[in-house]
């Protein structure tokens, strides 16, 4: 979520809500208003195996492989601007990949997908990134 509000195009693009913030949040904001544009990014899987062929232990350390899908949505009132913010958060993990894999946190690429609410023009991408990482457990 850092890498995304220190990207200044990004700030550009989403403005700021009515706190003065960039609005990018983890989770849904609860109680708040919900801004336009803004960005929710949210673990939806966390899952950890223990290899059972015993290639986890290295006689003083046990390892567990993890997964992760981590979505990050893009809320916006015009198709267009949803595009734009779409395709800026995704030059922006792209380009953190290296920061990613120096802390073990391997980034694959996000399926996206279009939920739109022509309605209430609420125009949204949800972008899930697959995300493995390995710990260290006792």
């Amino acid at each position: 979520m850092d890498v995304l509000k220190a990207d200044a195009a990004l700030g550009t693009l989403l403005g700021n809500d009515a706190a003065g913030n960039m609005p990018v949040y983890l989770h849904w904001p609860m109680g708040k208003m919900m801004f336009f544009p803004e960005i929710t990014v949210t673990d939806v899987v966390d899952q950890g195996e223990v290899s059972g062929l015993n290639d986890a232990y290295d006689g003083t350390k046990r390892y567990e492989w993890s997964e992760a899908q981590v979505q990050v949505d893009v809320w916006a009132k015009s198709e267009g601007s949803r595009g734009l913010i779409t395709a800026q958060v995704r030059k922006v993990l792209l380009d953190a990949l290296a920061d990613f894999r120096s802390i073990g946190v391997s980034l694959g690429a996000p399926l996206v997908m279009s939920l739109n609410e022509t309605r209430r023009l609420i125009f949204r991408h949800s972008l899930r990134y697959p995300a493995f990482y390995v710990l260290e457990v006792s």
